[in-house]
């Protein structure tokens, strides 16, 4: 998959499925066993590929045909496991 995609008409963006390790947060008491074996929540995201660098990717999840890009998502690249390209 090529790191950039430089097309001006977002309809012509691949959709892809990332997925990725986020964060988990969790109140309430637990013993110290527990809290050290905790794990991040695996994510799944399916959208259109904006961009891929080192840095991050980023997905749009609606477009326009006018070129216009809506509800961008910004994942870290350290935190993507996969992508996966679905057309």
């Amino acid at each position: 998959m090529r790191r950039r995609n430089e097309t001006t008409n977002p309809i012509d963006l691949p959709i892809v499925e990332v997925t990725w390790a986020d964060h988990t947060s969790r109140s309430g008491w637990r013993s110290l066993k527990d809290a050290r074996t905790a794990s991040l929540s695996e994510c799944r995201d399916v959208g259109r590929l904006v961009a891929r660098t080192k840095a991050q990717v980023i997905l749009a999840g609606m477009v326009c045909a006018d070129g216009d890009v809506n509800s961008l998502l910004q994942i870290p690249g350290r935190w993507v496991q996969k992508i996966r390209r679905l057309r």
